[in-house]
């Protein structure tokens, strides 16, 4: 996928030491300029796709962090 990344909006992770759990998810503002979003191959936990949103969706959903969606939004 061709992508134009305007800005990164945020960086976080999650690691839970009782199970096999670590996520890290990096958030940016950009344009899709063209091609298909792809999913990770063969992941051992399910697929692994990037994900779009504009900026009505991104008022109405559940996303974490949160922070990600409020900087997005230009929010305080």
């Amino acid at each position: 996928m061709e992508t134009d990344v305007v800005e990164l909006l945020d960086v976080s992770e999650v690691s839970l030491r009782d199970r096999p759990y670590h996520s890290i998810t990096v958030t940016f503002a950009g344009r899709i300029l063209g091609g298909t979003k792809r999913a990770e191959p063969d992941h051992r936990y399910g697929p692994k796709v990037l994900r779009w949103f504009c900026a009505p969706e991104l008022g109405t959903m559940e996303y974490h962090p949160r922070r990600a969606v409020e900087r997005a939004l230009g929010l305080p």
